[in-house]
Parts: structure tokens; C-alpha cells; sequence
């Protein structure tokens, strides 16, 4: 299978939107990117985080914790530079274009508002038109 863009598919799964689902995806992610060749630039941490962020936003701000629906985590390489990692859900999406490029002073403390900039920090970050998929470009360890 591959994409519009030609970068073949390497995997795909759809998680239930529950916290168990997400917990799972989690722990299994890094050893399957390590069967697949495919290691981050990013150390094991840091690669979870950014996708526990992903995968968090969508099942809560787009799914809204409902147990039915469902999130699209597909995988892709690019050309041996970059793991592409798109996340989708069922939500209605949002403006992307909204989105701050720092974080405001007011969410460095809190636990809220932070997602956005830890997985900008750690790898490229783009939305669809709809804002219900972010993909996330995450650096692949060079030789």
C-alpha cells in the first residue's frame, strides 16, 4: 500500500479512543520501529512523548473521549530521512491556523496548552485543511 505522496505505508492502526488503547500503542511503538529498522533521531522518551501528545489531542479534543470512535495512526518513511507518523480522529477538527508558534507564558506551568509545542520542539508538525490529522515528521538516526 502506499500514499498520494509515493512513501509506502509501513503500518497502520486504529486505536479506540480509551486511555487503555493509547497505553498499549505506547509501550508497543518503539519496539516496532526497531523491528522495522526505523530508529528516531529522538531517544525512546522523547519519541513516546510526542506521540503520546498526538494520540492524547486526538482522543480528547477531537474524539472527546468517546469509546466508539476511533484514531488512524499510519507510519511512513520518507526517502530515509524522516519517520512520518500521521495521526487522524473522528472529530470535526479546528483552525490550524490559530495555533501560536511559542508557548504563551501562561502554559508554561500548566499541564493544559503544551502538546502542540513539545512535539514542535522534537520534529516537524503539519495538519490537514480540517485540523483532525497532524502529521509529524520525526528524524531518523543517520548512519
Amino acid at each position: 500500500m502506499t500514499t498520494e505522496t509515493g512513501d509506502k505505508i509501513l503500518f497502520e492502526s486504529q486505536l479506540l479512543t480509551t486511555r487503555a488503547a493509547r497505553e498499549k500503542f505506547l509501550a508497543d511503538i518503539p519496539a516496532l520501529a526497531e523491528k522495522m529498522n526505523l530508529m528516531p533521531a529522538l531517544d525512546r522518551y522523547e519519541f513516546r512523548l510526542v506521540l503520546d501528545e498526538a494520540i492524547t489531542n486526538a482522543m480528547e479534543h477531537g474524539n472527546l473521549w468517546d469509546p466508539t470512535k476511533l484514531v488512524l495512526v499510519t507510519i511512513r518513511g520518507a526517502q530515509g530521512r524522516e519517520l512520518l507518523v500521521t495521526i487522524k480522529d473522528q472529530g470535526f477538527g479546528f483552525n490550524t491556523a490559530n495555533v501560536p508558534e511559542e508557548l504563551n507564558r501562561e502554559n508554561k506551568t500548566s499541564h493544559r496548552g503544551r502538546g502542540i509545542y513539545i512535539m514542535r520542539k522534537f520534529c516537524r508538525v503539519s495538519w490537514n485543511s480540517i485540523g483532525n490529522e497532524i502529521t509529524l515528521g520525526i528524524p531518523l538516526k543517520k548512519d
